[in-house]
């Protein structure tokens, strides 16, 4: 069966976040790639300071975003997650800095108290350990998992989906076959993905993510991920498909210093206990090998201007499975033994290479542009052992790529943040032949031999443009931001299954007999 490609068409305009809470202090929208910071500058009477300077530099590329508090003393900024010194003062006070980690989607607020001072140079340096307050400002149920947590815990995939279960109610898969996330009673196929703003989600298959369908195969490389961000429950518009969870994840970018890592990993079957039913049918035991490589590097092309990030992890694995024949005694030892040729071990090998590039320009003090890319590339041999022989073997192949290209930058004297993005991916899921092209044969109870059935080859396509504007610091009953924006989505999908393209042949050993010597009667 072949389907004609189906091309979708979505144009959503809608004010994405227009949620104003009416409180003392109310909250400002969800970001899907940035955080926001903002507080109070008083002085040492308790008193707010209007027209303070309030600059966060980003440590590692060197970013600077600059405001002026308002005449109630308040400030807000806009950021992209990372660690930031920020820094407020006056000519008639001393200059206070600190140290702050800003993750993604977070409000966070942190007040300045200054202290009386007539030398500017002087300054009183908050420490580091000193935490700004807890987010209370969204109604966003969600889990943040820092840098910190990828990075020191263990887990033996390497995908980083699996840290979504430290939110509370999200499970991941124990399918070797099928890596992926869900959460409380849904499946996996009411969740979304995003990188980088750009949705991964995927529309005609299950899984949730792209790529992640029967798959044993991971997503995106985990040394490219430097934070995410588990939502859970009341979520905004500026989310899309999606009913349960969602994961908004951004990616390393470069800094001021080149900064690389290199890992291996490697397991074979001396790691690996041997199942007992092999065991006890005298099996040699099976060959196994794991080898997941990988690296990234990242640094300056131009000190404070522009950067570049890089990564790579690869997945190469060999097995083997058994095939062995049934033990349904209704056929003649002769005609069995004709069968023993395909018997035995046989390979499964897979293969699959993630990598990952980005350049990221600091245009002035209020704009930036991020220029990436990733692609996916898989092969798993497999559907075989048992009674189904090496003859019916799949390759399933998997191919994910991805390009985006975002532009962030402050308007209006920083009144208004406005953050333009444009993306472009294909995936493709392609089961094929990997065997021979005969005919197959099924003896019940015995051994199947011929090729498999049919083939599927099956594609998704989009382009997506996006404009979200927000107005920062806006006075009404408390501090609020009011963000709206469009989305444009190009969708173009392929479907074509050649079902029995291969013809089956199914033999039960009641409707014939078979002599000593193999032949049929």
């Amino acid at each position: 069966m072949k389907n004609k490609p189906r091309r979708l068409h979505g144009l959503s305009c809608s004010l994405l976040a227009l949620a104003m809470a009416l409180a003392a202090a109310g909250p400002a929208t969800a970001q899907t790639t940035t955080t926001r910071l903002q507080g109070v500058v008083r002085d040492a009477s308790g008193a707010p300071v209007p027209a303070v300077v309030v600059t966060a530099v980003q440590l590692e590329s060197g970013l600077r975003r600059v405001t002026a508090t308002g005449d109630d003393g308040s400030y807000g900024l806009v950021l992209a997650p990372g660690q930031y010194e920020v820094t407020a003062g006056t000519a008639a006070h001393e200059e206070q800095k600190t140290t702050l980690r800003l993750q993604v989607g977070q409000t966070i607020e942190y007040n300045f108290n200054l202290r009386p001072g007539t030398n500017v140079a002087s300054s009183v340096t908050v420490s580091a350990d000193a935490s700004p307050e807890p987010e209370l400002r969204s109604p966003e149920v969600a889990t943040n998992v820092s840098k910190e947590q990828i990075t020191r815990l263990p887990q033996a995939t390497r995908n980083f989906l699996n840290f979504a279960a430290l939110a509370p109610g999200v499970n991941t898969s124990h399918d070797e076959l099928r890596q992926e996330f869900s959460y409380g009673a849904q499946g996996a196929s009411n969740t979304n993905v995003f990188i980088d703003g750009s949705s991964y989600k995927n529309d005609i298959l299950q899984g949730g993510a792209v790529g992640q369908d029967s798959s044993r195969g991971n997503p995106f490389p985990q040394n490219a991920v430097e934070e995410f961000r588990v939502v859970t429950q009341n979520y905004k518009a500026e989310y899309q498909k999606a009913s349960s969870a969602i994961i908004s994840a951004i990616t390393k970018s470069g800094g001021n210093e080149v900064h690389g890592e290199l890992f291996a990993f490697y397991q074979n079957k001396s790691l690996v206990s041997q199942d007992k039913f092999s065991e006890a049918r005298g099996e040699d035991k099976p060959e196994y090998t794991r080898w997941q490589p990988g690296f990234s590097i990242g640094g300056p092309i131009v000190k404070d201007k522009l950067h570049f990030f890089a990564s790579y992890e690869g997945n190469y694995q060999d097995r083997e499975a058994s095939v062995f024949l049934g033990s349904n005694q209704n056929y003649a030892p002769g005609f069995r033994d004709q069968f023993k040729k395909y018997e035995g071990l046989f390979q499964q090998p897979f293969r699959s290479t993630l990598f990952f590039a980005k350049v990221s320009a600091n245009l002035s003090a209020g704009s930036t542009l991020d220029i990436s890319g990733d692609g996916r590339t898989e092969s798993d041999i497999r559907d075989f052992g048992n009674q189904l022989s090496r003859e019916g073997a799949t390759d399933l192949r998997i191919n994910v790529v991805t390009g985006r290209v975002k532009h962030t930058a402050l308007l209006a004297a920083g009144k208004y943040l406005n953050e333009a993005s444009v993306s472009y991916q294909t995936f493709k899921w392609n089961p094929t032949q990997a065997g021979t092209n005969d005919v197959s044969k099924e003896y019940q109870g015995l051994i199947t031999i011929g090729g498999r059935p049919g083939s599927q080859d099956i594609s998704q396509k989009r382009f997506a443009l996006r404009d979200d504007l927000s107005l920062l610091n806006v006075k009404f009953v408390g501090d609020h931001v009011i963000k709206g924006g469009v989305t444009f989505d190009y969708l173009k999908y392929q479907v074509v299954k050649y079902q029995a393209a291969n013809p089956a042949y199914i033999f039960r050993p009641s409707t014939f007999t078979t002599s000593a010597s193999g032949l049929v009667e």
